[in-house]
This record gives C-alpha cells, structure tokens and sequence, in this order.
C-alpha cells in the first residue's frame, strides 16, 4: 500500500470515528528531521559530551556565489 492509499484510508477511518483528520503525508518532515537534529544535540549535552559543529559543504559559497551573481545580473538594453 503507497502513501497516498494509506492516507486516504486514514481520512476514511477519522472521518466514521468524527475523530479530527491526519495531517497530510509530507507536511511535518522538515520540522521532525530538525527535532530529531535538537534532540541529539541535547543528548550530547546530557551526556557532557562536545555537541557537533555545523560544517559546510566545500560547494556552499561558490555556488551561492554564482546564484547571486546570475540573479542580480543587470540586462543589457540595446
């Protein structure tokens, strides 16, 4: 069964129990991946062991650097 059958199976069953319905598949996965981030930084915490830094990619500046460079680009007019 896909995302989408169960979903709509749940809308099914919430709406004969009149229960409130399920978010929508998706919605909240950003928001859970960043709790899961806090949550393991606090267990370091917890754990007096040093929290992990935030490393950038080696791509990170030079292609920020040319986003804002084609999208600031001025355009010629003839």
């Amino acid at each position: 069964m896909g995302v989408t059958e169960q979903y709509a199976l749940d809308l099914y069953r919430a709406r004969r129990r009149e229960e409130p319905l399920p978010p929508a598949p998706g919605r909240y996965d950003w928001r859970t991946v960043r709790e899961l981030r806090e949550y393991g930084h606090l267990r370091r915490v917890v754990e007096r062991r040093p929290a992990p830094r935030r490393r950038r990619h080696a791509l990170t500046r030079p292609l920020t650097d040319a986003l804002t460079r084609l999208l600031t680009r001025r355009r010629r007019t003839p």
